[in-house]
């Protein structure tokens, strides 16, 4: 009998073990059971992030059959946030924005949720260039609705987003929320993602190993969601104060292997005029063509 109830302790310990390593893979990096899924794991950054739905428009997150849909995470530092002077609206109806603060659309109209503000405070919110990339893409004819997923967060380096940073919580997030609307599997969805990381990690002196470390690491964290592994375009966007640094660029390059990783607009080509008064974030004529540079990659 005592051999027998040993064997069934056993029995029920291996389950449980079984059970908990199958729910932590599915998690994507988790190791045991969040008490909240979404929970965001926000990290005080030195600005803060746009959070008011009291002007935003709600649209339902329900893919119509027959309508050509993208679902384009966009994982970035705050050139692609709302650090551009001057908020926009998109002129097409469908392109909307999926929260990764409540989970819920909206139309994608500036500033995005999700997206951190102005410079050099980040207290005030403008216009992004991802607005723009949803409406172009949209007038285009490349899709007819583009659902943003926005984690654009001022400050930021590559190893904020990797497992060991404070920002890969926010990530896991999005990921939990676009594969809570089961938009992947869908004949009528493609599902992307644009990475624009590189001016922090310019200004730190980050090598090109350890951003290509952090880089895979991020890519191995956007696979282990269940959702497949989207295409992936990558940004060469490394200006600050006016100053490119061919360091991250090269590990920008680098990680490039036109398979699932591919290169998207280098943004260190919008000079002058395509930049604020700081050298580093995009003016509203930057933000312009910041959208036309990305859009062959996220859109073909």
């Amino acid at each position: 009998m005592k051999w027998r109830k040993f064997a069934r302790s056993a029995l029920a310990a291996l389950v449980a073990f079984a059970c908990s390593a199958a729910l932590a893979a599915n998690l994507g990096g988790f190791t045991s059971t969040p008490s909240n899924l979404y929970d965001l794991g926000y990290n005080p950054s030195a600005q803060a992030w746009y959070t008011d739905t009291s002007g935003k428009t709600s649209v339902s997150c329900s893919i119509t059959g027959g309508q050509s849909t993208l679902v384009l995470l966009v994982v970035s530092q705050s050139i692609p946030a709302n650090s551009a002077p001057t908020a926009y609206t998109p002129s097409n109806a469908t392109a909307h924005a999926l929260s990764v603060i409540d989970g819920n659309c909206y139309r994608a109209t500036d500033p995005l949720l999700g997206g951190t503000g102005q410079p050099p405070s980040g207290a005030t919110f403008g216009g992004s260039y991802v607005s723009k990339l949803a409406d172009k893409i949209i007038t285009d004819g490349k899709y007819q609705r583009v659902i943003v997923v926005v984690s654009s967060i001022g400050g930021t380096s590559a190893a904020d987003w990797a497992p060991t940073g404070p920002w890969n919580a926010h990530l896991r997030t999005a990921l939990l929320r676009i594969r809570q609307k089961a938009y992947v599997g869908n004949a009528d969805v493609t599902y992307r993602v644009l990475y624009d990381q590189g001016t922090t990690d310019a200004v730190n002196g980050t090598s090109q190993a350890n951003w290509q470390a952090s880089f895979q690491q991020i890519v191995g964290t956007i696979n282990g969601f269940g959702l497949g592994a989207p295409k992936i375009c990558v940004s060469i966007d490394t200006m600050a104060t006016n100053a490119t640094n061919a360091t991250i660029q090269a590990a920008q390059q680098a990680v490039v292997d036109n398979v699932q990783i591919f290169q998207a607009g280098n943004l260190d080509t919008l000079t002058g005029g395509n930049r604020q008064a700081d050298g580093t974030h995009l003016s509203d004529t930057g933000t312009t063509n910041a959208a036309a540079l990305n859009e062959p990659c996220v859109a073909p």
